[in-house]
Order: C-alpha cells, then structure tokens, then sequence
C-alpha cells in the first residue's frame, strides 16, 4: 500500500513551485487543477481549490509536513533566502 497525502489549496501556482522549485520534489503527473509529486515511499497531491461552497464545506484544519533533512539550519536558511518564513531555531 501507498500513502498519498493530498492538499487542497487556494494559491495553486504558487503552492506547485514551492514543492517542486524550491523542495525539489519530481512531478509524478500534473493536470490543470492537480499535481502529484513523489515523496519518498509515498506521494504529494496538490488541488486547485477555487470553488467558494468546497472551501466552506471543508473543517478548518492545521497540520504539519515533515521532511527530514541532513541540515535543517541550511535548509531553513535556503528557504528563508526565497522569503519564506521559518520557525526554527
């Protein structure tokens, strides 16, 4: 069995070259509303959300995407030298 998380997003474009420019995650296969990237054992779906009833039917949730890396203060440093913000210290 495969795991496959799959996130629905509102910034889709922006959401897709995050996970494949900046974490360099291989696009599986990709559509106009979908891209599925591999992560390890397991793979990474990114959805359009665009519609307005979807996203208010869907629960307000918080969650958390681990990577495991071999230097997690040059990784936060690369990532904060494209402007993202990092809680790590």
């Amino acid at each position: 069995m495969q795991a496959s998380l799959v996130l629905y997003v509102v910034a889709y474009e922006e959401c897709i070259a995050f996970y494949r420019e900046l974490l360099g995650l291989p696009v599986m296969f990709d559509t106009e509303a979908l891209t599925c990237f591999a992560w390890g054992e397991a793979s990474l779906m990114i959805e359009r959300e665009d519609d307005p009833a979807l996203i208010a039917s869907r629960p307000a949730s918080r969650g958390c995407i681990r990577f495991l890396v071999d230097d997690v203060a040059s990784q936060a440093q690369r990532l904060r030298s494209h402007g993202i913000e990092v809680d790590y210290s």
